[in-house]
């Protein structure tokens, strides 16, 4: 089973106070993620789609002292599943591996672009319009919106960030979310994948 997340800012103790996260300490934050994203997605059949933005490298982001931070490796190791990551606009220096920055892949019959950026900023790829809307599987606008239509753009743009989704977005439940929206919108997803 896949599961779909983003924005976990993992060391960010500002994060804490910008996205009003329920925690008193990054560290406590961290803790918690893990163990919920363990909860959901248990073993190395599983894999966890992060879409950008995963861990905060350093004291540069009031991240605390050195000894609560966790590695990135540390991080992904205390993952039961695998996980996918993507590039977002906080990965520059964080040590992570990244897969790239966009996938395009089908979720439960919809086709879909992943990346971190929604459809409306500047850093976004979007590809060929598929002759229907283009569904943006995204993050990076943390607790704003779950879903947002770009009319300009005929995209779909569908946040799940860790503070929309706080439980991770299984793939079948994430379709069938995408493919409501759709239907109260009237639209209908184009193909990217033949």
């Amino acid at each position: 089973m896949d599961f779909f997340t983003a924005d976990w800012h993992l060391n960010d103790e500002m994060i804490l106070k910008a996205c009003r996260r329920p925690f008193k300490t990054a560290a406590r934050m961290t803790e918690v993620y893990v163990k919920q994203a363990n909860q959901r997605a248990k073993t190395k059949a599983d894999t966890i789609v992060h879409v950008g933005d995963f861990i905060q490298r350093g004291l540069d982001r009031g991240t605390g002292d050195r000894e609560s931070q966790v590695s990135a490796s540390e991080a992904l190791a205390s993952l039961s599943a695998n996980v996918v990551l993507l590039e977002g606009n906080h990965d520059g220096s964080n040590r992570c591996r990244t897969a790239g920055s966009v996938l395009v892949r089908r979720l439960c019959g919809i086709d879909c672009v992943v990346q971190h950026y929604p459809s409306t900023d500047r850093r976004a790829v979007l590809p060929p319009s598929p002759g229907g809307v283009l569904v943006n599987v995204c993050g990076h606008v943390h607790d704003r919106w779950r879903f947002m239509y770009d009319e300009e753009n005929q995209v779909l743009n569908v946040n799940v960030g860790i503070d929309v989704y706080p439980h991770m977005a299984k793939e079948t439940d994430l379709a069938l979310d995408v493919a409501k929206e759709l239907k109260r919108l009237g639209l209908k997803a184009g193909r990217l994948l033949r």
